[in-house]
């Protein structure tokens, strides 16, 4: 289902792989996006392709008059801002709050820490006067944005993403390496063998059968088993 035009300008921090995957499922989507990002860490020194991205702008190329200039050219009807550590990001939000809808991103969870108990009582007149929206990954970063003051029909959930086209790749490639079970040649369907081969009810007819061979009849006595006979006194000492 494809979204009305719409122009989005994404203030991020660091790139990953993973944000990347929701960016360009959300450019697929027919919006225009301008993505102002921090510079590639050098520590983990990833080449990201960006070429899907209308305009991208390295943060450390801009200062805060020029970004706010070139996002007031883009003309965004909504900005996504990654976070509040970044105070050049939250003053392009509080520009541009009530001109379009500004939807701050956050990953934390509640903690009950010092620091988050004072971001939730200054959040009324910082955050909250700065961002409409909330973007979190699931639950237990909602449980953290309604502490912060977004009611729960203002926060969305399903922020972060795997890159499933790169895994679906991967597994592909993976299936088509293994060895496919060959398929028996000339196979014959086997004869059956009456002498070897019995059902149920040849095995129960022979059960009967060994039953009336061995079992004395109804009424009969059974005969003694003969013995070897032993010597009498009347036997004992006769000679032959």
């Amino acid at each position: 289902m494809q979204a009305s035009h719409l122009n989005i300008t994404i203030l991020y921090t660091e790139l990953a792989d993973y944000s990347l995957a929701c960016f360009r499922a959300l450019k697929e989507q027919g919006v225009s996006l301008q993505l102002i990002h921090w510079p590639i860490n050098p520590e983990a020194p990833f080449q990201f392709d960006l070429s899907f991205v209308d305009e991208v702008i390295s943060r450390d190329t801009v200062d805060r008059n020029t970004m706010l200039t070139k996002v007031d050219a883009f003309g965004p009807d909504l900005i996504l801002c990654s976070g509040w550590m970044d105070k050049d990001y939250v003053a392009v939000c509080r520009k541009f709050k009530g001109a379009t809808t500004t939807v701050l991103s956050l990953d934390n969870h509640w903690t009950g820490s010092w620091k988050q108990h004072i971001a939730r009582v200054i959040s009324p007149i910082t955050l909250k006067r700065f961002f409409d929206k909330a973007f979190v990954p699931g639950e237990v970063q909602k449980k953290y944005a309604i502490k912060l003051g977004f009611a729960p029909n203002e926060i969305k959930t399903g922020f972060y993403s795997a890159d499933v086209r790169r895994f679906e790749g991967v597994f592909q490639s993976q299936l088509q390496l293994q060895p496919q079970p060959q398929k028996e040649q000339n196979s014959k369907p086997r004869t059956p063998n009456p002498q070897t081969d019995q059902t149920p009810t040849d095995l129960a007819s022979a059960r009967d059968q060994t039953r009336k061979q061995t079992l004395p009849r109804r009424g009969t006595k059974p005969q003694p088993t003969p013995h070897a006979q032993l010597p009498t006194p009347e036997t004992e000492g006769s000679s032959t």
